[in-house]
């Protein structure tokens, strides 16, 4: 085999991987909704809990805020995938259970699919 041959067939060659590897971490990187999925089940799995409030409930999103360690952190979480009907926690303001991961006390949430920090829907692996 002459070396443009040699060179055509490497080239080839790194084209081909370079494509495979591409789609493989595309397909690592999932869909929005499977990412959140994952990191709910992270903080339920390994987080820390504490009282926040919640601030208000629009459109089937949650505002809260809580504190840890002498600082304040708002937050909000889309809880649309996870209730059906999220509209009984439109008119919802007041204390509720917050989990965030102690690493990372911005990475928090109010609700799961195993767990739910509002005092009147207590959840229990659906």
């Amino acid at each position: 085999m002459n070396l443009q041959a040699a060179l055509a067939l490497g080239a080839v060659a790194a084209v081909v991987a370079s494509s495979i590897a591409s789609i493989v971490f595309l397909r690592r990187r999932g869909n929005p909704r499977e990412k959140e999925r994952r990191r709910r089940e992270l903080v339920h799995s390994s987080g820390r809990v504490i009282e926040g409030y919640v601030t208000g409930c629009e459109n089937g999103v949650v505002h809260y805020t809580y504190h840890w360690r002498g600082v304040r952190y708002e937050a909000s979480q889309d809880i649309s995938d996870l209730e059906p009907k999220p509209t009984h926690f439109e008119d919802f303001s007041g204390p509720v259970t917050v989990k965030f991961l102690g690493s990372r006390p911005s990475n928090s949430m109010v609700i799961s699919e195993n767990w739910s920090g509002f005092p009147q829907a207590r959840r229990v692996n659906l």
